[in-house]
């Protein structure tokens, strides 16, 4: 399973650059496959997880204005990751303005810079929709972070493998600090109106996402 996710990334990744020079394409992808494979560190932010995304990009592509801005910003979100850190965002940004500089892509053009503005937007994953009870957003930033977060409205066995694999993560916190501190990110998460900023994903996993986020604070409280 993990070869065949593997290869379709691949594949992936060389349509979306197909008009970079290989040697820098294949250059990339080498480093993304290594920072994948070889960080230790990552337990649930890993290919599959950057597969699940274009599983949804792919449903909802009608619905995309740029399928390349956010098939990099998939690829580049999370290629710098350290739990330890708070700027894992910039540093894949870094990584990222990298990769455009050496592909010669137009560092001004607008896929430069709405990559760099998806990217940054994982920090928070918040926009004014998702402070609005009613209002849904239907810009490729609503439905890229809606993808990254879809794991959230999985179902209850699959939501517990997550919540593991981040625990796993953070293994370097002692069980009392964790829980407290996992408890309190879960609780913000709560209080945000909305979880998911389209109508196709609030629908769909909302109410699953917020059972699944009560259940884990539940169990961190007992």
């Amino acid at each position: 399973m993990d070869s065949e996710v593997n290869e379709k990334l691949r594949q992936l990744w060389n349509i979306l650059n197909e008009s970079v020079r290989s040697d820098v394409r294949d250059k990339w992808w080498q480093s993304i496959q290594n920072e994948y494979k070889v960080n230790i560190l990552r337990k649930h932010y890993d290919l599959k997880h950057i597969a699940n995304m274009f599983i949804h990009l792919d449903e909802y592509q009608k619905n995309i204005k740029s399928a390349k801005c956010v098939s990099y910003a998939i690829f580049f979100k999370n290629l710098s990751y350290d739990p330890k850190s708070v700027d894992n965002e910039e540093k894949s940004i870094e990584l990222f303005k990298q990769f455009a500089e050496e592909a010669d892509l137009n560092l001004n053009n607008t896929i430069y810079n709405e990559v760099i503005e998806l990217i940054i937007l994982t920090k928070t994953h918040l926009t004014e929709e998702h402070k609005s009870e009613t209002i849904f957003g239907n810009e490729d930033k609503h439905y890229f972070l809606d993808f990254d977060l879809s794991y959230l409205g999985s179902n209850p066995e699959s939501y517990t493998g997550y919540a593991l694999k981040i625990r796993d993560e953070y293994n370097f916190m002692d069980e009392t600090t964790y829980k407290t501190i996992r408890a309190k990110v879960l609780k913000s998460l709560l209080m945000i109106p909305k979880i998911f900023a389209t109508k196709e994903f609030y629908d769909k996993y909302e109410s699953v996402a917020r059972n699944n986020i009560k259940c884990e604070i539940e169990i961190l409280e007992e």
